[in-house]
């Protein structure tokens, strides 16, 4: 059973299979009770540069998102396939958003980010898989704060 906490509401986002068809569902984590089935969620992967040097300091906060439905899923018939594709997914997300960043920044950025965490949310909803939807914010000092946002294709 894949499971991932649920960034807009807190609880846990659960996909099971059951007779040869995944089931995603909204989880209380302490209950364990069902709320109710979505039929959608967002896969969220977030990477972070930080460079504090006083003459040019430089900070990226970078977000890949994209939208997974049952209808993606429903061709997988097993958990292990359906864990071995969202591990899949989590790595292209990070490796898309990774050659933006390098685009952007460079080499030396690029080279330096650390992945923050991946994340999942069933209300604020980004582009359909295979669309990836890139979310890049940037400042130099306090207040200069940029953002760019990008469309791109999972490979």
């Amino acid at each position: 059973m894949f499971k991932g906490v649920d960034e807009d509401t807190g609880d846990e986002i659960i996909i099971f299979i059951r007779r040869k068809k995944p089931y995603i569902y909204l989880r209380d984590i302490k209950t364990k009770r069902f709320i109710k089935r979505i039929w959608a969620f967002d896969v969220r992967v977030t990477l972070t540069f930080d460079y504090p040097i006083r003459k040019k300091p430089l900070y990226v906060d970078a977000k890949g998102r994209t939208t997974l439905s049952d209808v993606i899923l429903a061709r997988f018939t097993t958990q292990k396939e359906i864990e071995d594709f969202m591990a899949d997914l989590e790595d292209k997300i990070a490796g898309m958003v990774l050659i933006s960043i390098e685009e952007e920044f460079g080499y030396f950025v690029r080279s330096r980010v650390s992945l923050e965490g991946v994340s999942y949310g069933s209300k604020d909803f980004s582009y359909d898989y295979p669309h990836l939807k890139i979310i890049k914010l940037w400042h130099h000092y306090k207040g200069d704060w940029k953002q760019r946002v990008e469309e791109s294709w999972l490979y």
